[in-house]
């Protein structure tokens, strides 16, 4: 989670808010409020470490998909203070690929709920990682 928190390169915050206005920064601080508050609830999620196969919950499934779903969600917030240009489709996209699925996962073990909620966050990686990785090839002279 920490890689998706991360700004794409030539967008830091110390930048952006020098060039533009202070308001900037107050906007970025909500956004790093909504991504914390995702990474508290996410920290919750010591329950399906230690019963992996337990009893289903979905009051604990809704936590940790709202978790994931409120950490995507202030980091698609935050490319759009950094860069008004940016489009957020990959943190849309992740909200909705979870919304979609959060039905059938309340009814399955803790594991499979696990496993998804991974399986969204790495994709998000990702996909972010591999525009970074774009963006600094085409920078290097070749």
């Amino acid at each position: 989670m920490l890689l998706v928190y991360l700004p794409t390169p030539g967008h830091d915050l110390g930048t952006v808010v020098n060039s533009t206005a202070p308001q900037i920064a107050v906007a970025a601080a909500f956004c790093h409020g909504i991504m914390i508050a995702g990474t508290v609830v996410l920290a919750g999620s010591e329950i399906y470490i230690r019963s992996p196969l337990g009893q289903i919950n979905a009051a604990w499934t809704l936590l940790i998909v709202g978790g994931l779903a409120l950490n995507i969600g202030g980091r698609s917030l935050f490319g759009i203070v950094l860069d008004p240009t940016h489009r957020p489709w990959r943190g849309i996209a992740a909200v909705l690929v979870l919304a979609a699925i959060t039905a059938g996962l309340l009814i399955t073990p803790p594991l499979v709920v696990a496993a998804a909620v991974i399986l969204v966050a790495v994709a998000v990686y990702l996909t972010i990682s591999y525009r970074k990785t774009v963006a600094r090839s085409l920078r290097m002279p070749s």
